[in-house]
């Protein structure tokens, strides 16, 4: 033994064995699994703290089943309270206006026909005070390593001044 310390796990059960009571122990040594999930944390923080400083919003939509989420600061951008989303696309785009709704329903139905892999689109949406917002998204579409469509992943950033100055 080299002296040095690890973290360990321990699982143990009581059973009977030829009558009598007994315990069986299991020592797992959990130190490896431990760093890995604190190295992912702190890739996760810094891509967060990243995201926060383009001031991007994200989304992702798992097709088979169905479910959507998106960031907090992606649903605040879509006139939403600055919280997780997780619901429908419905749900994240009702403040889309009239006008861009139609197209980018379109996209996501072309999306999940597998006919659109990847896209950068531009949109409109009324906030609650009437105000208008333009928005950029990025999305691509990611299929499994058999090629079945898996989910529809995008950013959003918030554009209105750039399209207010052209």
């Amino acid at each position: 033994s080299d002296g040095s310390i690890s973290l360990n796990l321990v699982y143990g059960d009581e059973f009977i064995l030829h009558g009598k009571p007994a315990l069986v122990l299991s020592i797992r040594d959990i130190g490896q699994q431990r760093e890995q999930e604190l190295l992912i944390k702190e890739s996760q923080e810094r891509l967060s703290q990243a995201m926060e400083a383009a001031q991007l919003g994200f989304w992702d939509m798992q097709l088979n089943p169905l479910h959507f989420f998106a960031s907090a600061r992606g649903a605040a951008l879509h006139g939403l309270p600055e919280q997780p989303l997780h619901g429908s696309m419905r749900q994240y785009m009702q403040h889309v206006t009239p006008a861009d709704q139609q197209r980018i329903e379109q996209f996501f139905k072309d999306f999940i026909s597998g006919k659109l892999t990847e896209l950068q689109t531009i949109y409109s949406i009324q906030l609650p005070d009437g105000q208008l917002r333009y928005l950029e998204s990025n999305s691509k579409l990611y299929r499994t390593a058999d090629g079945q469509q898996q989910r529809v992943t995008g950013i959003v950033r918030d554009i209105t001044e750039r399209i207010e100055h052209e």
